[in-house]
C-alpha cells in the first residue's frame, strides 16, 4: 500500500538510469507516480523504464505536469482556449501508448489539481475542473483507455479549486462512476483545518489513490513535500484509517527534489526510515 514513490527526473543528474533502476527493483518498491512530458526524459526513457520495471510486477501511476511551464495544462483556461484540450488529448494518448510497454495488468490513476481560482471566482474554477473531468472521462470511454482519474485535495492557500473536502466529495459523486475518485494528499488535507480530522465515509469511499510527504522547516519556512523522517505533522490516524478502510490504495511517498539539498541521499534515507516512521505511526 505505501510502497510507491514520485519519480523525480532531477535523481538522474546523480545517478544513471540503469544504477536507479537497479536500486529501486532491489529497494521493495511496488511502483512510481510520473509526470510525463518531453521536457523531464525522452518518452523512449519513460518506455524503458516502464518496461524493466514491470518484469517485476512493478507499475506507474501519472500525474498532470501542471508545474510545466507555459500553462498548457491549466485547466482554468478551458473555455477560452481550444489548444488546451488539444494538450490533454494528446497527453493522454501518449500515455496510452506508454502503458502498452507494462507487462502487467491494471488500471493506471491519474492525479490532477483543480483549476486556478480567478480573483474570488470559485464558481468558474469549479466549471471549469468540472466541464475537464467530463471531457477526460467521455475520452477514456469513447477510446476504452484504462484509466481512472484522480482530483487531488490542494492546501487552500494554493488557489486552486479542491481544497475542501465537500467539494470534491460533491463533484466525484456527481458523475458517480468507478472511474473517476479523489487523490488524498493526507498532508495537504490535515494542513487545511477541517472541522473534523478524518474524512468521512462518502469521502473516503471514493479515494483511488494516496499522497504522503513531511511536512517541516526548509530554508528558514514551513514546507511540504519534505522527506518522511523530518516531519511535524501527526498522521497517525489518518493512515491508520485509511490502511483498514481502504487496504488496497496505493498511496505515494511524494518527496519532491525541490525540497532537498541532495535528493539522492535524502531518498536513500527515506526508503531506509519509512518503516519505522511507518512503526511510529501506529500502522504496522
Amino acid at each position: 500500500m505505501f510502497d510507491f514513490i514520485t519519480l523525480e527526473e532531477k535523481i538522474f543528474q546523480t545517478l544513471s538510469h540503469e544504477a536507479f533502476k537497479e536500486w529501486m527493483i532491489t529497494s521493495d518498491i511496488h511502483g512510481f507516480e510520473v509526470s510525463v512530458h518531453k521536457t523531464l526524459l525522452p518518452f523512449a526513457l519513460y518506455q524503458d523504464f516502464l518496461k524493466s520495471f514491470s518484469a517485476h510486477r512493478m507499475v506507474f501511476h501519472y500525474h498532470v505536469p501542471n508545474f510545466i511551464p507555459g500553462n498548457e495544462f491549466a485547466i482554468e483556461r478551458w473555455f477560452e482556449d481550444d489548444a488546451i484540450k488539444k494538450h490533454y488529448e494528446a497527453f493522454f494518448y501518449q500515455l496510452l501508448q506508454l502503458h502498452e510497454s507494462s507487462s502487467v495488468d491494471y488500471h493506471p490513476i491519474i492525479t490532477f489539481h483543480g483549476a486556478a481560482h480567478r480573483s474570488d471566482h470559485a464558481f468558474h474554477a469549479r466549471e471549469a475542473t468540472r466541464y475537464f473531468c467530463d471531457f477526460a472521462l467521455n475520452l477514456f470511454e469513447q477510446f476504452r483507455m484504462p484509466f481512472a482519474l484522480a482530483i487531488e485535495t490542494l492546501h487552500r492557500s494554493s488557489e486552486q479549486w479542491g481544497s475542501k473536502r465537500k467539494d470534491l466529495v460533491s463533484l466525484v459523486y456527481d458523475f458517480d462512476t468507478p472511474r473517476f475518485g479523489i487523490c488524498w494528499d493526507m498532508v495537504h488535507d490535515a494542513r487545511n483545518g477541517e472541522t473534523s480530522l478524518l474524512p468521512d465515509r462518502f469521502f473516503l469511499d471514493k479515494v483511488l489513490i494516496g499522497h504522503l510527504h513531511g511536512f517541516g522547516n526548509f530554508e528558514d519556512t514551513k514546507k511540504d513535500h519534505l522527506p518522511l523522517w523530518s516531519s511535524e505533522l501527526d498522521l497517525k490516524e489518518q493512515i491508520k484509517y485509511l490502511k483498514h478502510a481502504q487496504p488496497e490504495v496505493p498511496v505515494i511517498h511524494e518527496l519532491l527534489a525541490c525540497r532537498c539539498n541532495n535528493y539522492e541521499h535524502m531518498l536513500q534515507k527515506d526508503l531506509l526510515h519509512k518503516q519505522e516512521y511507518l512503526r511510529q505511526q501506529a500502522i504496522n
